[in-house]
């Protein structure tokens, strides 16, 4: 053991005078953020020296290192123990290692050191290590931040649905390509590394030009552009390439995430073809197109409205469409609009009096639907208003026609019914003097017998002045079928009052036969068998 102590003295002592030959060299070892040291070889590998540097890097100062020989493994991080171990003993091997370890400095966190080693052997014999202790922690820091990185990077360049091809800004070769690049083109991932990137462009000059540009430009803004590519098959297809540059050791690459906008396209198209049928419709259209945001103003206005209200679509843009109105109707159509905005409902056909920029009324039919964004909120309406003037004017003018019609026909309808009333005097005037003034002497030629030969004529001339004066034979013929003229004539004489016997003589038949006319009468109007009044039943009946 002395002999130990002796030679370790003595190693100390020499390494001692090594040190302080060249004072300046000290002076910039203990500036550096690097502690130099000196072991054992074996056992725990005790620490003969270090400099003073060790506690700016460790917070330790040397006497913690070299009071005690189990100091500097003990501070190691357990998961880097075994491989510490591992390099000492290939150390002893070889006679120089480079590792790094995590170990426990004084506040009790953990840096990351940089360990060079060497065997060494003084002039004595004497073996020992000395080495380099450097604090590489931010380095590791970095070293992890950018692994992270690298991972997050390979996990979206992996799994982007866009494609992604990375380009050496020199030769063009094509150095990586995601897999969403690969089903894109249709290449598998060796062939498509066999190509240049103007390989995969039915534009190649154009895509030389871009990556050109790219590679001069010193900025890190990205270059945007369209192009046709085509696939591995020959389909070619319109792309949307986003690409910028990056540099790897010392060298420029290129990444460019190519979209495919097919899709985009085919629907850019059938929008313009549908804008374009709208822009027809709008300006052939007789109706004027319009919309409104969500406080009535005008953000659309169909050029339409030169021909309705004389208006140029820009002075209207903004106003709302009370107003051009007068105040009355302005009040009037607001209440009615806010009313139907405030539940958000479609409308149609509203009538509304609008002033012409000239000054003339014109009267309008407005329908409209709200517009709706796709977070559900409301943004206002859409619709159309239609010229009714003239329509209103035809309108006034039949509903005025109308009312003149109404009125000549309640005039004429009196008219009618006086003439009526007159007709019915006149008939019961002359009904009443044949029946007065003339009949009664009919009754007493009859009697005469001396005039037997003109009898018959006589009841010919009786016959036919009561087919004359009898409008109650018309309607008794015309209401009941089947009534023959004698039953007429019966009958007729039965609502005069006339009994049986005065029947009789006046037709100049037996009251048998008038009895049997009756009784057939009865039975055509549905009265036989009743105890019914013949005469009271004609009378109420047939007027």
């Amino acid at each position: 053991m002395k002999n130990r102590d002796k030679t370790k003295e003595q190693l100390i002592k020499e390494l001692e005078e090594l040190w302080q030959t060249n004072e300046f060299f000290s002076l910039l070892l203990e500036s550096m953020p690097v502690a130099i040291y000196t072991c054992e070889v074996g056992g725990d590998f005790g620490t003969a020296y270090i400099s003073k540097n060790i506690t700016a890097l460790t917070g330790y100062n040397p006497e913690d290192f070299t009071s005690n020989s189990e100091f500097w493994f003990a501070h190691v991080h357990p998961d880097d123990q075994q491989m510490v171990n591992i390099s000492l003993a290939t150390l002893l091997e070889t006679g120089n290692i480079r590792y790094e370890y995590q170990w426990r400095v004084a506040d009790g966190s953990y840096k990351w050191f940089y360990d060079v080693s060497k065997l060494m052997k003084t002039s004595s014999g004497y073996n020992y290590i000395i080495g380099t202790f450097i604090d590489v922690t931010e380095r590791k820091k970095t070293e992890q931040a950018l692994k992270i990185n690298e991972e997050k990077y390979r996990l979206l360049f992996l799994t982007e649905q866009d494609a992604i091809i990375i380009v050496n800004a020199d030769t063009r070769r094509i150095v990586d390509a995601n897999d969403a690049a690969l089903h894109l083109y249709g290449y598998s991932k060796k062939e498509i590394l066999e190509l240049t990137g103007p390989d995969l462009s039915e534009e190649p000059d154009k895509s030389v030009a871009a990556i050109r540009k790219v590679a001069m430009s010193t900025d890190k803004r990205i270059h945007s552009h369209t192009r046709n590519h085509k696939k591995k098959d020959g389909t070619v297809f319109p792309v949307e390439i986003s690409s910028g540059f990056f540099m790897l050791k010392d060298r420029k690459f290129i990444s460019a995430v190519i979209r495919d906008i097919s899709s985009f396209k085919r629907e850019e198209e059938l929008l313009r073809e549908s804008e374009e049928r709208f822009r027809g419709l709008v300006e052939t259209t007789s109706d004027w197109i319009w919309e409104v945001d969500e406080n009535a103003a005008y953000t659309y206005v169909s050029p339409k409205i030169r021909d309705i209200l004389g208006y140029e679509p820009q002075e209207v843009l903004g106003k709302t469409p009370f107003n051009l109105m007068s105040p009355k109707e302005a009040t009037r159509v607001a209440d009615i609009f806010n009313s139907i905005a405030a539940s958000q409902q479609p409308f149609e056909k509203l009538e509304n009096t609008n002033l012409h920029k000239d000054g003339h009324l014109v009267v309008l039919e407005t329908s409209g639907v709200p517009i709706i964004n796709i977070d559900g909120k409301f943004c206002g309406y859409r619709g159309i208003d239609r010229n009714i003037t003239d329509r209103k004017k035809a309108e006034n003018k039949l509903s005025m026609r109308a009312r003149e019609l109404k009125e000549s026909n309640i005039a004429l309808k009196v008219l009618l019914k006086q003439r009526e009333s007159d007709k019915s005097e006149l008939e019961e005037y002359i009904l009443s003097n044949i029946k007065h003034l003339i009949m009664p002497y009919i009754e007493k030629l009859k009697k005469n017998r001396a005039m037997s030969e003109e009898l018959a004529y006589l009841n010919i001339l009786e016959s036919n002045l009561n087919e004359i004066i009898s409008p109650f034979a018309l309607k008794l013929s015309s209401n009941y079928l089947g009534i023959t003229p004698k039953e007429i004539q019966i009958a007729d004489l039965t609502r005069d009052g006339k009994q049986d016997k005065e029947i009789s003589e006046l037709l100049n038949i037996s009251i048998y036969t008038v009895n049997f006319h009756k009784k057939n009468i009865r039975k055509k109007l549905g009265i036989y068998g009743k105890r019914t009044n013949l005469r009271t039943y004609l009378l109420s009946a047939i007027k």
